[in-house]
Protein backbone atom coordinates (compact mmCIF):
# COMPACT_ATOMS: atom_id res chain seq x y z
CA UNK A 1 0.00 0.00 0.00
CA UNK A 2 1.30 3.11 -0.68
CA UNK A 3 0.65 6.39 1.76
CA UNK A 4 -0.17 9.69 -0.27
CA UNK A 5 2.21 13.03 1.48
CA UNK A 6 1.89 16.48 0.98
CA UNK A 7 3.32 19.82 1.70
CA UNK A 8 1.14 21.61 4.27
CA UNK A 9 -0.86 24.27 2.32
CA UNK A 10 -0.78 22.42 -1.20
CA UNK A 11 -2.62 19.95 -0.43
CA UNK A 12 -6.42 20.29 0.46
CA UNK A 13 -7.56 18.92 4.12
CA UNK A 14 -10.43 16.80 3.12
CA UNK A 15 -7.94 15.03 0.31
CA UNK A 16 -4.84 14.19 2.47
CA UNK A 17 -3.97 11.03 2.25
CA UNK A 18 -6.13 10.47 -1.17
CA UNK A 19 -4.33 10.39 -4.40
CA UNK A 20 -7.08 12.12 -7.14
CA UNK A 21 -6.73 14.05 -9.82
CA UNK A 22 -8.79 16.97 -7.54
CA UNK A 23 -5.19 17.31 -5.34
CA UNK A 24 -3.17 17.47 -8.50
CA UNK A 25 -5.71 20.51 -9.47
CA UNK A 26 -5.99 21.99 -6.19
CA UNK A 27 -2.14 22.29 -5.92
CA UNK A 28 -1.79 23.32 -8.87
CA UNK A 29 -4.15 26.01 -7.89
CA UNK A 30 -1.92 27.25 -5.11
CA UNK A 31 1.07 27.26 -7.44
CA UNK A 32 -0.74 29.59 -9.46
CA UNK A 33 -2.08 32.16 -6.38
CA UNK A 34 1.73 32.07 -5.06
CA UNK A 35 2.86 33.27 -8.74
CA UNK A 36 0.16 35.86 -9.69
CA UNK A 37 0.40 37.66 -5.52
CA UNK A 38 3.98 36.77 -4.82
CA UNK A 39 3.17 35.79 -1.53
CA UNK A 40 3.89 32.20 -0.24
CA UNK A 41 1.20 29.84 0.52
CA UNK A 42 2.24 29.77 4.54
CA UNK A 43 3.71 33.39 5.54
CA UNK A 44 4.14 33.45 9.82
CA UNK A 45 5.26 36.83 9.81
CA UNK A 46 2.33 38.44 8.16
CA UNK A 47 -1.37 38.90 10.32
CA UNK A 48 -3.14 36.04 10.95
CA UNK A 49 -6.32 36.77 8.72
CA UNK A 50 -4.05 36.74 5.86
CA UNK A 51 -1.06 33.75 6.68
CA UNK A 52 -2.89 30.96 4.74
CA UNK A 53 -2.94 32.15 1.19
CA UNK A 54 -5.72 29.95 0.06
CA UNK A 55 -7.98 31.19 2.90
CA UNK A 56 -7.07 34.90 1.86
CA UNK A 57 -8.66 34.16 -1.34
CA UNK A 58 -11.26 32.39 -0.38
CA UNK A 59 -12.30 34.94 1.85
CA UNK A 60 -11.69 37.55 -1.12
CA UNK A 61 -13.41 35.43 -3.35
CA UNK A 62 -16.33 35.49 -1.31
CA UNK A 63 -16.53 39.09 -0.63
CA UNK A 64 -16.37 39.85 -4.18
CA UNK A 65 -19.16 37.48 -5.35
Amino acid sequence: MNRVAGTFGYVAHKYVGKLTTKVDVFSRGVVLMELLTGLMVLDKDIPKEKRYLVEWFWLAGSLVL
